[in-house]
């Protein structure tokens, strides 16, 4: 359901991939990342709608954290390469973030 969300709402998107990343998911904050809501499991209508308000609030996201959904992140492109190197960057930034934060 999640995913035909995104298609829906985002109508620029032929891409969706869902993975699970613990370390973007623990440094989503610090990051800045946009999310769902953490009170919003995966695979629900409530899910769907906070996908949808992602949509309204944020027309130009590229990825997002679903808080309620342990570890789960999306990446968005217009081909699987675009969503994937999305996927790699962020997860690049969330090991320098971690690294950083580590020092202090």
């Amino acid at each position: 359901m999640t995913h035909a969300a995104v298609y829906e709402s985002w109508p620029n998107v032929e891409c969706v991939l869902h993975g699970h990343a613990p370390m973007i998911w623990d440094c989503a904050e610090g990051l800045g990342l946009v999310s769902t809501p953490a009170d919003v499991d995966y695979g629900t209508p409530e899910m769907v709608q906070a996908t949808r308000v992602l949509a309204s609030t944020h027309p130009q996201l590229d990825f997002f954290v679903m808080k309620g959904h342990q570890d789960g992140v999306v990446s968005l492109g217009n081909t699987i390469d675009e969503a994937g190197r999305r996927l790699l960057a962020v997860w690049a930034s969330a090991e320098g973030w971690r690294k950083h934060v580590r020092k202090y």
